[in-house]
């Protein structure tokens, strides 16, 4: 009897010990915030720079996203995604994220409804339609992809559903789940930024007109100053007031001292992004003549390039994916009758870089771009951002651009110059090409200056793109201005203002904001053919081997303890 009483009060014991444990845990755990990520890619590890900003808040960030009702699966799970990273955030940032989500038709009328959509356009939130079929019906809805990220009096509207040519549905919502941690504290790095960083665009040698890069110009204006420069005018360019340089389709040669004063720049610290055409590619002169011979640009950069760690080679790539142009095919009651065909000089490229600049881009539309060489110094690390497809092939100078090619038989195994480099990004110590030619006038100059030669840089990075068109907005007759990336003929808009902003920011951007846009998430897919054909024996196996199981461990336990006290008997 007292070795039953003793047992009786030692399960007792245990079994305070383990709630009083149990409860003990679920204190700390309320106080500390602690998570393991044990999958493969690290989805759940915060880059340290999102974290480095998350812990230097030094006011709340609200962010109200849109994403909220009964949506499809992919969608439900973005929103729970978004809601997880959310959530990670307001921990790591000492809850100075506050966040809800919002269904725009939950407790609201139509009036309210009807208000609340025109409130959200007029912050540039716009939805999309979402089509769904099931087998016994078909839905449409309206979705809102997106959060609304606000500091203080500053508002900043992301995108948080990446769209991408030639994927499937499963493949772009992965992707968006993949880049939701660099679309969030990309917003929120802009919202709380003070201080703007400095961008002058080089005028003086008849560059793109600024009307063909509003709308590039006008996006950067939003969270950088933007300015042209003419550089010859300019006594120096001073790299401690500009933070990026920005030389965009210039059409006449640059002067040895223009060059001097752009090499002198990197030297010390400033960043370039260098947008540049060859050859004069101007699709304006087919609307006169069905051929004409592109003559080079003698832009005065090659020297200048080379030292650098790349060359713009003279010619033109000709790629199998690429843009059609329209073109009179007949005549019905004396009105002309048109036909797209391929034009070859117009590549689409498909990203295919692991960089964070290009990493889950759309296609980006090029306009007769040449191709670049990675050359000379091996000091300075390159890495290709933007090439052709393997179904590629250059012409080089003299080259003539023939309407009438677009009615010939494009054949795969004529593009035998596959993954041509159109794009490049440079980084590490750069050498000036001017070391050991600097004349005595230049030297006196710099000296009443105050301004002392450098030879080598520190760590710099300049990237260049061997097309100034990329970031060209077409205009209609009437004025009207497109978005930069859109092709008329098609009504496509290509990923050419995000590549080019990702190059901005990479570029000047200290925080590394942009590294967390390198994250990747495998998409494991299951295989719906299977799931249909196997799903009665699934829901099986899932409802009767539990209760299977239950059933065995009890019968084994009795069996156990009525073998135990018998022995005892």
């Amino acid at each position: 009897m007292v070795k039953r009483n003793k047992k009786v009060r030692n399960a007792i014991l245990l079994i305070a010990a383990v709630i009083l444990g149990l409860g003990l845990i679920n204190v700390l755990a309320t106080q500390f915030f602690y998570r393991v990520d044990l999958t493969a890619e690290k989805r759940y590890t915060l880059a340290n720079s999102t974290k480095k900003i998350l812990q230097n808040l030094d006011d709340y960030v609200y962010v109200k996203c849109y994403l909220k009702g009964d949506y499809p699966s992919g969608f439900r799970r973005l929103q729970n995604s978004t809601q997880e990273i959310l959530e990670e955030f307001s921990h790591v940032g000492a809850g100075k994220i506050r966040y809800e989500f919002i269904d725009v038709k939950e407790g609201r009328n139509e009036q309210q409804q009807k208000d609340l959509r025109k409130q959200l356009e007029d912050k540039g939130i716009n939805p999309i339609r979402l089509n769904t079929q099931s087998d016994d019906n078909y839905k449409e809805q309206i979705v809102y992809p997106w959060c609304l990220v606000t500091y203080r009096d500053k508002e900043v509207p992301v995108f948080i559903l990446n769209n991408q040519m030639g994927k499937s549905s499963e493949e772009q919502l992965n992707n968006s789940v993949a880049l939701l941690e660099y679309n969030l504290i990309d917003a929120i790095s802009r919202s709380i930024q003070n201080k703007r960083k400095r961008i002058a665009v080089a005028d003086g040698n008849e560059e793109m007109p600024p009307g063909y890069m509003m709308d590039f110009i006008k996006t950067l204006s939003k969270d950088f100053d933007v300015a042209p420069v003419n550089i010859n005018e300019m006594l120096r360019l001073p790299a401690d007031k500009i933070d990026l340089l920005m030389i965009i389709k210039p059409t006449i040669a640059f002067s040895e001292p223009e060059k001097f004063k752009i090499d002198q720049f990197i030297m010390n610290g400033g960043k370039t992004l260098w947008l540049l055409d060859a050859l004069d590619g101007d699709i304006d002169s087919l609307r006169r003549r069905k051929e004409y011979i592109a003559p080079d640009f003698p832009l005065n950069l090659d020297d200048q390039l080379f030292t650098y760690g790349v060359r713009l080679n003279k010619n033109f790539i000709e790629d199998y994916s690429c843009a059609p142009l329209p073109m009179v095919t007949g005549y019905v009651n004396n009105e002309p009758q048109y036909q797209l065909f391929p034009w070859v000089f117009f590549p689409v490229l498909m990203n295919t870089s692991s960089h964070p600049i290009a990493k889950n881009l759309d296609a980006i539309l090029t306009l007769f771009p040449s191709s670049l060489d990675t050359v000379g110094n091996h000091e300075i690390r390159k890495t290709v951002l933007l090439q052709s497809s393997k179904y590629s092939r250059v012409q080089y100078s003299p080259v003539s651009v023939d309407l009438r090619m677009m009615k010939a038989q494009l054949q795969p195994s004529y593009f035998n110059k596959p993954n041509q480099i159109v794009s490049v990004l440079l980084e590490g110590d750069f050498r000036s090409p001017y070391v050991g030619r600097i004349t005595p006038e230049t030297f006196a100059m710099m000296d009443s200056l105050q301004v002392k030669f450098r030879a080598q840089s520190e760590e710099n990075k300049m990237i260049v793109v061997s097309d100034g068109d990329i970031v060209k907005n077409p205009t209609s007759k009437k004025d009207i201005s497109y978005p930069c990336g859109y092709y008329p003929f098609t009504r496509q808009t290509f990923a050419n203002k995000d590549f080019l902003m990702n190059c901005v920011k990479y570029l000047i951007d200290n925080n590394g904001v942009i590294e967390s846009r390198g994250k990747e998430i495998k998409l494991r897919l299951l295989d719906n053919p299977k799931v249909k054909e196997e799903a009665n024996k699934w829901r099986i196996i899932n409802i009767f081997i539990p209760l299977v199981l239950i059933l065995l461990i009890g019968i084994i336990f009795n069996y156990v303890r009525e073998k135990k006290f018998s022995v005892k008997n």
